[in-house]
C-alpha cells in the first residue's frame, strides 16, 4: 500500500471512528509530483457569496494569506505528492470557496462549494490547475 492510500485510509477510518459531524466539510486534497514545479504552495479556504467569489481577484485572495479576515476558515500548505486531509466548520449560510497559489496559476486556481453544501469534497490538482473537483 502506497504512503497516500495509507493516509487517506487512516484518515477515513478516523472519520467513522469519531462520526459524522453534519456541519463540518471533510477535505481531500491529491497532488502530483510535478505540483507547482515540484514546490510547495499555499490553500486557503473561505467562507463567501457566489457574486463575490466571481468578481475576486487572484490578488485580493491572496493577500487573506497573510493578512486573515473573518472569512477564513482553513489555510495549510501542500506538499507535491502529499496528500491533505481536511475538517471545515460549515459557514452558516455562505459557499466555501477553496482557492490554490501556484506560482504561474493556471485558469482553474480556485473552486466554489455551493449550498447545499456537501458532506465531503475531493480535489485533485494538477502541475498548476485544479484537475477535478468531486463532491459527495
Amino acid at each position: 500500500m502506497t504512503a497516500s492510500r495509507l493516509f487517506l485510509t487512516l484518515s477515513l477510518l478516523c472519520l467513522v471512528a469519531t462520526g459524522c459531524h453534519h456541519d463540518v466539510l471533510y477535505l481531500t486534497v491529491r497532488s502530483p509530483n510535478d505540483l507547482n514545479q515540484g514546490r510547495p504552495m499555499r490553500m486557503l479556504v473561505r467562507a463567501i457569496e457566489q457574486q463575490d467569489y466571481v468578481n475576486e481577484s487572484y490578488q485580493t485572495v491572496a493577500d487573506k494569506v497573510v493578512f486573515k479576515d473573518d472569512s477564513v476558515l482553513h489555510s495549510a500548505v501542500v506538499y507535491p505528492n502529499v496528500p491533505l486531509a481536511a475538517e471545515i466548520k460549515w459557514p452558516s449560510s455562505k459557499g466555501i470557496g477553496v482557492y490554490f497559489f501556484f506560482t504561474n496559476p493556471g485558469p482553474r486556481w480556485k473552486t466554489l462549494l455551493e449550498n447545499p453544501l456537501p458532506h465531503s469534497c475531493d480535489i485533485v490538482l494538477g502541475q498548476d490547475n485544479i484537475k477535478t473537483v468531486e463532491q459527495k
